[in-house]
């Protein structure tokens, strides 16, 4: 689990569940248990969609925001000015013309690599 927080800086529980395939409960009270043991932090500040990383990166929880109430809604002030119009200009592609000489002859040269490798495997396999 360690490891795997070592490659995620911040890390979910449901990430830690796929990657180690156990259920996202499980994986959460690990995480749980590893914030009380001084291991890692909990980065989010939430009770929902939490994420959590190794204790070297006190740090992040100040970058983390905090959840909040969100901005106010305020309605747009009608100044009598229509927007602009959205333009959008699109043109044709000709669809270039690929070579594929190089590409036959690699997987003709690889076909051939194989079958020299099965006909000397083929004889050692049977005895």
């Amino acid at each position: 689990m360690v490891d795997l927080m070592a490659v995620h800086p911040l890390i979910s529980a449901t990430r830690v569940a796929g990657a180690l395939d156990m259920s996202i409960n499980a994986a959460l009270q690990i995480l749980e248990r590893l914030v009380r043991n001084g291991v890692a932090i909990e980065a989010t500040h939430r009770s929902a969609r939490r994420l959590f990383g190794l204790a070297g990166l006190h740090g992040i929880q100040d970058v983390v925001a905090r959840p909040g109430g969100g901005a106010p809604l305020v309605a747009a002030k009608d100044d009598g000015v229509a927007p602009a119009p959205l333009r959008f200009e699109r043109s044709l592609v000709e669809p270039e013309e690929l070579d594929y000489t190089e590409l036959d002859a690699a997987m003709k040269a690889a076909d051939a690599a194989v079958r020299v490798f099965l006909a000397r495997v083929d004889p050692i396999a049977t005895t």
